[in-house]
């Protein structure tokens, strides 16, 4: 896919253009939603005044009316993108009977349209910012506690370490009270005379 430097280059470069027409692509669709937003409010208003009696103006119920959609048309097959835009017509008549049409449909779809553009916009140079050296990944690095291997078998060596230590300290306790035990009634207490002399034991009592 990619060989070398270069090759992780061009494989980025490739990526961002991608994002690039992506979030264009977002960013118009989101323009013609908020256009036809607009007329669908002032044809929705039309419909809903039409009823208001004083001190709003009577509404001339024979007035006419129109509200177009608006609908892309994308052909790629010439190697090249060529858009078509189509404006088919959603009501054309009398104030009287024109169809309500809430805005809260579009709306929804506007909001939604919003949020991918928003999405495409951070990822039109994600390739590079994610990248190893990238601003995104030395923050990741920076917030993210990720153990490595050495990290790893040290935990381990010292985990090791601690439990033969509370051994060896076990070990010199049960020692030490063992080594305090007398037998008998007495401590006995050993004297030698001189260099091959006679021992002398001597037994001093305990009370």
């Amino acid at each position: 896919m990619c060989h070398g430097l270069r090759g992780h280059d061009r494989l980025k470069e490739s990526m961002c253009e991608w994002f690039e027409d992506e979030y264009m692509e977002a960013a118009r669709e989101v323009d013609r939603l908020r256009d036809l937003f607009k007329e669908v409010c002032w044809y929705n208003f039309e419909t809903k005044c039409r009823g208001w009696m004083h001190p709003w103006p009577y509404s001339q119920e024979n007035s006419l009316i129109e509200l177009h959609g608006t609908r892309i048309v994308a052909d790629d097959s010439r190697g090249r993108r060529r858009e078509v835009g189509l404006f088919p017509v959603y009501y054309s008549g009398a104030v009287r009977d024109a169809p309500s049409l809430p805005p809260q449909i579009l709306l929804t779809e506007l909001k939604l349209a919003t949020e991918y553009m928003a999405a495409c916009e951070e990822q039109r140079n994600a390739p590079f910012d994610w990248a190893p050296g990238g601003r995104l990944y030395r923050k990741l690095l920076s917030e993210t506690k990720v153990p490595s291997d050495y990290a790893k078998k040290r935990s381990r060596a010292q985990e090791a370490a601690d439990r033969i230590s509370r051994r060896v300290v076990k070990h010199d306790g049960d020692r030490g009270r063992c080594e305090g035990k007398t037998t008998g009634g007495g401590l006995g207490l050993e004297q030698r005379d001189g260099v091959g002399g006679e021992t002398k034991s001597y037994a001093q009592e305990t009370h």
